[in-house]
């Protein structure tokens, strides 16, 4: 049985090939004071798109390096949501209300990583990728 790998190569291809598409045309439109910066974003969302692609093949294949490739990508990126969370919260100077929907934001934005690792690491999900 491959649902979970199928099911996961689908999600992990789909969700970061349009993340990255999505976010170098929203970042088109930030205003930066140091445009140089830009290029090198633009660059970096194109290859997390590519990166993100090319390893839902290997996922779909059944591969257990890309199954860990994602995972540890994953790590690293809830890490750094985490840290920006910590850097948004105190650089803020918003009442509590705000701050209340800050929080919760940031709750529903690390969900997502959190419940892909947590899938990643189950028994079942790992006997279906082959050494």
């Amino acid at each position: 049985m491959n649902s979970w790998r199928k099911a996961l190569a689908l999600f992990f291809g789909i969700s970061g090939s349009s993340f990255s598409l999505g976010g170098a045309i929203l970042t088109t439109n930030l205003e930066i004071t140091d445009n140089s910066i830009m290029p090198l974003i633009h660059i970096l969302l194109i290859l997390t798109g590519i990166l993100a692609v090319f390893l839902s093949a290997f996922i779909w294949k059944g591969k257990n390096w890309a199954r860990k490739s994602i995972l540890g990508i994953l790590i690293i990126g809830f890490l750094c949501m985490v840290m920006l969370a910590v850097i948004d919260f105190n650089s803020s100077t918003n009442s509590v209300v705000e701050g209340i929907g800050n929080i919760s934001f940031y709750i529903s934005l690390l969900m997502v990583p959190i419940f892909l690792i947590y899938v990643l690491l189950r028994e079942d999900v790992k006997n279906e990728f082959e050494s």
